[in-house]
């Protein structure tokens, strides 16, 4: 029995000994794919780092918290910052090319675009980490008039909670989410959604 707290202190000690090597060679691949211009593979390193504790992901926004400013990347390689402007509303839609549900809900979507802007609600697209040239064929060919950006960190998944895609989040013209919305939008759930917060 006597052996059995210097076994646990060896053994914690090789545990963590062994997450800052891990950490340490996590740390070193994520700068090198940085400096490549590797967005898939720091995705990759980045979640992997989450689930050894080496980095602490950002906390989950949820309803009737504030939203900050989402840093994302447009169709033509710059960073963008994307937040709600003054005095209206964004309606942010969470999705990938190849999700079946997402290429459903786009066509209304786009539909539904002009009248929210009427109503004072701008509406993005925030496609989850796959590559620009990708998601530009994606809006091309469905015709997307509203801005669509690149989440290449996947940061939404983390920040947003859009575990699920499509996921769809109301913010208020005072920056704070009103309302999360997991799945396709019909349009009695659009016009539930964007009641709240007005």
């Amino acid at each position: 029995m006597g052996h059995a707290p210097a076994a646990l202190v060896w053994y914690n000690r090789s545990m963590n000994a062994s997450r800052a090597r891990g950490g340490a060679l996590l740390a070193t691949l994520l700068v090198f794919a940085a400096l490549m211009g590797l967005p898939t593979l720091r995705s990759h390193l980045r979640g992997a780092a989450y689930r050894l504790g080496v980095l602490s992901p950002p906390r989950a926004f949820a309803t009737g918290q504030p939203l900050g400013t989402l840093q994302l990347t447009s169709l033509d390689g710059s960073t963008q910052s994307v937040r709600a402007q003054k005095g209206r509303r964004l309606l942010i839609n969470v999705f990938a090319t190849w999700c079946v549900p997402c290429r459903a809900e786009t066509p209304f979507l786009i539909s539904a675009a002009p009248r929210l802007r009427s109503e004072g609600i701008d509406v993005v697209g925030v496609d989850q980490a796959e590559p620009a040239e990708s998601v530009a064929r994606f809006v091309e060919s469905f015709g997307v008039a509203y801005p669509t950006y690149v989440d290449p960190n996947r940061w939404s998944p983390l920040s947003l909670d859009a575990r699920v895609i499509p996921t769809t989040i109301l913010v208020g013209p005072d920056n704070v989410v009103k309302a999360i919305h997991v799945g396709p939008l019909d349009p009695s759930e659009l016009i539930a959604m964007t009641r709240q917060g007005g």
